[in-house]
């Protein structure tokens, strides 16, 4: 019964956690685009050459280089908008997979395991709870699949929101 609470443990930290560690995966593998790339390069050049032309002397040159980098700028604001928002939509996507797949598998192990406790203590040891977490066998000093379910979900899900606002 011990392979079986593991089991369902690590089905739901990998239901839980797929979209934080596919998007962070993400990040770092499709942020630099050869058009990002060549978009910054020439936002560079020109930023340097607005460095060394005079507004005073210069004028029309100056603004020329001024509008050209606005407009660099915005383009790379636009592709940087579409690479997060495909990197959004994958994560969502492959997140909704691994939910329905790991959901699928773990109401299988609760289907088959329904009549057999996981884990079983003192009677005594879980007084307030036990009728609670031995549902639906009401044997008390049982854990059942049900019951180590809710307790691993909401631990990983309180894990999850601790980690999120760590590293957003």
């Amino acid at each position: 019964m011990a392979v079986i609470m593991l089991v369902v443990a690590v089905l739901l930290i990998v239901m839980n956690f797929a979209s934080f560690v596919f998007k962070k995966i993400a990040k770092l593998y499709c942020t630099d685009h050869k058009n990002e790339r060549h978009l910054i390069e020439e936002l560079k050049t020109v930023f340097n050459e607005l460095k060394t032309t005079s507004m005073v002397d210069e004028f029309s040159k100056h603004a020329k280089l001024q509008r050209r980098r606005t407009k660099l700028q915005e383009e790379l604001r636009k592709c940087q908008k579409m690479s997060s928002g495909k990197i959004s939509a994958l994560a969502f996507g492959f997140s909704r997979l691994v939910r329905i797949i790991g959901g699928v598998i773990l109401l299988v192990i609760m289907y088959y395991y329904k009549a057999e406790p996981i884990i079983r203590l003192k009677p005594d040891s879980l007084f307030p709870f036990s009728y609670y977490l031995s549902w639906p066998l009401n044997q008390p000093g049982a854990v059942t699949v049900w019951a180590w379910s809710a307790i691993c979900a909401t631990a990983t899900k309180a894990l999850e929101r601790k980690l999120a606002a760590k590293y957003p």
